[in-house]
Order: structure tokens, then C-alpha cells, then sequence
């Protein structure tokens, strides 16, 4: 069983394949290893993580703290002794078994122009989800993370063990606002931007918003994680390059008392991760509340 962080000794035999699967316990432990080790490359880099080394999947140029963070992460699941599939932004998918029974997703660095124009003061960080299955839904999410690193915080989920934030004092149980109503008062954070940057509509939104004040973020991870932590009501963003992140966050905001679905009033849980938002840029709703988000799919219906 894994018990070990990730500067100790692993078990880095495949006869990990051979044996049953591990416990929730030990894939926490896991997860959590992985994304301090990326904190910790981070911090060590400096303004070395500012150079630009190449571009990635998705026509981007990736700065070095994008991919040795997820180098660090790759490392630590690979002495774990896991066997998972890892699908990241920078490594593109990385096989660690010949007879995966996890998966995960991965990004280095969310948030990269946050991170190089704020470096050190700025809402940037690694994200990571793990599932089981190799072909996972969202609702197959074991572990969830975001560390963030700026403000040194890990905000992190176990399925059916709640969410919570690790600071360097304490490990703190965490929750949505629970707020349950689409008013003058609810709080929104709306990448309209990325709408028009990817290519879905926001026209819808922008009805249901009427009246609403709404602002964004410099990264994705900073508004699941204000989302989680009840600093904001609502997150209104479209899927993009692989649907990573909100793949990385979908366990964080259910476990903290949120919900996460489509313009269609689907939730997510039954979603194929490998299939759902990956060819189209799609609308997601994230809000505090299951209740939260029926207002919101409830209005849209309206518009009209």
C-alpha cells in the first residue's frame, strides 16, 4: 500500500498491476505529494519559470514552470507506483502502465500570463484530478486539486470525504457560499472573453446577467477555487484545449456543496470526460448550489 511522500522510498514494482485497487486514503496522499512537489519546483525555479521553452499541444508557448511542474507531478505518480494514464497540457497523454486502472489530467501551470505578469503575487496554480477508470466520467473523480501558488494554498477533494484547503498551518474543511438564488447579490465570475476566444456563444448569458454585476479572473483554477471556498456564487466559462481544467475541478465543487453542467441543464457526473466539450468549445455553469443552478437554467429558458 502507498504510504510514503514523494521524497522518500516508493514501490516502483508493476506488481502494483496484480493487486487491488488503492484505497481512497492513499490516492489522497498521492495526489496531494504530487501537486507540494510542483509548489516546490515553482518556488525553486524563480524567474527561471518565466522562459519560454516551446509550444505545446495547443499552439501555445509553454513557459518552463508549465512543464517542470508537470514533470514534477508525472514523477511523483510514476514512483508511486500508480498505474494511470495521464492526459496533461504540456506532456500530452503519458502512459505509466501497460494495465491502467486510473487516469488522470493534469496542468502545470493554469493561469501561465497571470503567473508571468504577476510572478509571486498573482492567482495561478498546478491542477490535478484523478479518476478511476481508464475511460473515466466526471463522476468517477477520486482525488481533486488545485495548488496554488502565490498564496501557498492547496484546495483539494476526496469523493465522499468533502473538500478542503491546506495551508501551511492547518487543513481547513471547505464549502460553496450555499447560495441558492439568482439575484442583484449574486456573485459571478464570467469569462466572456474566452467565449468569443474559442467560439461559443455568450448571448445566452448575457441575458440571464442582465442587471448582474460580473467581473473574471486570471485563471481558471482561481475562480473553481473561489467557487469551492464560498468567495463566489457563480462561474460561467466554455470548455477549451482538452477540457482540462474544469476536469481538475469538477470533484472540488461537488464536494464542496456546488454543481457543474451545460447550457442544457445536464450536470456533468455521467459525462465521458474523453468525449464531452472536446471537439466544440461548450458553456459550463458552476454555482454554489444544485438550486443555484436550476435558477440559472430556469432563466435561460425564459429569455426568449
Amino acid at each position: 500500500m502507498y504510504t510514503a511522500p514523494y521524497d522518500k522510498c516508493y514501490n516502483t514494482s508493476m506488481e502494483i498491476e496484480k493487486r487491488e485497487l488503492l484505497s481512497l486514503d492513499d490516492v489522497e496522499n498521492i495526489g496531494i505529494d504530487a501537486l507540494m512537489r510542483a509548489f516546490e519546483v515553482i518556488k525553486e525555479l524563480g524567474p527561471r519559470g518565466e522562459e519560454r521553452i516551446h509550444k505545446n499541444q495547443f499552439n501555445e508557448t509553454a513557459l518552463r514552470a508549465d512543464v517542470e511542474a508537470e514533470q514534477a507531478v508525472i514523477e511523483v505518480l510514476r514512483q508511486s507506483g500508480i498505474p494511470i494514464v495521464i492526459d496533461s497540457e504540456e506532456h500530452k497523454v503519458v502512459l505509466l502502465s501497460n494495465q491502467p486502472q486510473y487516469y488522470a489530467v493534469l496542468d502545470g501551470v493554469d493561469g501561465s500570463v497571470e503567473y508571468e505578469t504577476t510572478h509571486g503575487q498573482g492567482r495561478y496554480g498546478s491542477m490535478l484530478g484523478i479518476f478511476q477508470s481508464e475511460n473515466p466520467t466526471y463522476g468517477d473523480y477520486l482525488f481533486q486539486g488545485i495548488m496554488e501558488h502565490a498564496t501557498q494554498s492547496l484546495y483539494f477533494a476526496v469523493k465522499g470525504k468533502s473538500a478542503f484547503l491546506k495551508t501551511s498551518a492547518k487543513i481547513s474543511q471547505i464549502s460553496t457560499s450555499g447560495s441558492k438564488r439568482l439575484d442583484q447579490n449574486t456573485r459571478v465570475y464570467f469569462s466572456e472573453n474566452d467565449f468569443d476566444t474559442f467560439g461559443a456563444d455568450k448571448t445566452p448569458f448575457l441575458h440571464v446577467l442582465h442587471g448582474i454585476r460580473y467581473t473574471r479572473l486570471g485563471s481558471t483554477e482561481s475562480h473553481y477555487a473561489d467557487l469551492a471556498s464560498g468567495r463566489v456564487d457563480v462561474v460561467i466559462e466554455p470548455s477549451r484545449k482538452g477540457n482540462l481544467e474544469p476536469a481538475a475541478a469538477y470533484g472540488l465543487i461537488v464536494e464542496a456543496g456546488g454543481a457543474i453542467g451545460t447550457i442544457q441543464g445536464e450536470f456533468l457526473r455521467d459525462k465521458k470526460f474523453k468525449e464531452f466539450g472536446q471537439k466544440e468549445s461548450v458553456p459550463l455553469i458552476a454555482t454554489a448550489t444544485p438550486e443555484l443552478f436550476h435558477a440559472i437554467i430556469q432563466r435561460l429558458s425564459n429569455r426568449h
